[in-house]
């Protein structure tokens, strides 16, 4: 069975304390775009993984015009810069349903269109990399 949402951000602090935002992984190759990395850094590097993941635009995998992708893509946007916006770690319930303190990478997200062989309509993702954090 799948889920709706495969993994949620929580904001912790400031204006937006509270509030949540859920997103659904996008399937390269058959498989969820998640990759959580465990990185060595010596101290006093705060950074303990580096997780990069690919959200989608589809709601449920239902393929949507493109001018209604684009919308969603926008969405899903507007909610990544609030998050973005943050300078204290977010709390990022991943696809492997773990709890991570992370920020995302300033370099922001990146959007690309994927084009399927049975579909005429790009799929649009959504790019982005989360540093996970020492607790």
């Amino acid at each position: 069975m799948k889920r709706a949402q495969d993994i949620k951000f929580i904001i912790n602090s400031g204006d937006h304390k509270g509030e949540q935002y859920g997103f659904t992984l996008a399937e390269v190759d058959g498989k969820k775009a998640w990759t959580s990395i465990r990185l060595f850094y010596p101290p006093p590097s705060i950074v303990k993984d580096k997780i990069e993941m690919a959200i989608t635009a589809r709601e449920k995998n239902v393929s949507l015009s493109g001018a209604v992708e684009l919308r969603l893509v926008n969405k899903i946007i507007e909610q990544l810069n609030t998050i973005f916006e943050e300078t204290t770690p977010v709390t990022l319930i991943g696809f492997d349903k773990q709890q991570y303190p992370v920020l995302v990478d300033k370099e922001g997200p990146k959007i690309m269109a994927v084009m399927h062989e049975k579909e005429r309509e790009p799929e649009y993702l959504v790019s982005l990399t989360c540093w996970g954090l020492y607790k």
